[in-house]
């Protein structure tokens, strides 16, 4: 059994791209989900991969307004996607746990 030492950390999200940022993350305001805010900061088209740190159940896009969208195809924690230059995407984000959905 791993143990989990003084100044070990888990990232709900991290994003490899040089370009698109996480400006926001939160929990939903009528779903039992996290919702993430993020942007492409350098004004050209960029793909990101985004990571989760926990499995992953659902990932869709929705609107400022939190209202859904397209959903989004998973891969084991995470996905790439790509972004427009200075496009805003607001994800929503369902996490598995035993038993069903966080």
């Amino acid at each position: 059994k791993a143990h989990r030492g003084e100044g070990d950390s888990l990232a709900l999200v991290q994003v490899e791209s040089d370009s698109v940022v996480v400006e926001a993350v939160k929990l939903a305001e009528d779903r039992d989900s996290m919702i993430v805010r993020l942007y492409e900061s350098a004004g050209s088209p960029a793909k990101a991969k985004i990571t989760f740190g926990c499995p992953v159940s659902r990932v869709r896009e929705v609107s400022l307004m939190e209202e859904p969208d397209n959903m989004l195809r998973v891969r084991k924690r995470g996905l790439s996607t790509p972004f427009g230059a200075f496009q805003i995407r607001t994800l929503e984000v369902a996490f598995e746990r035993e038993g069903g959905r966080v």
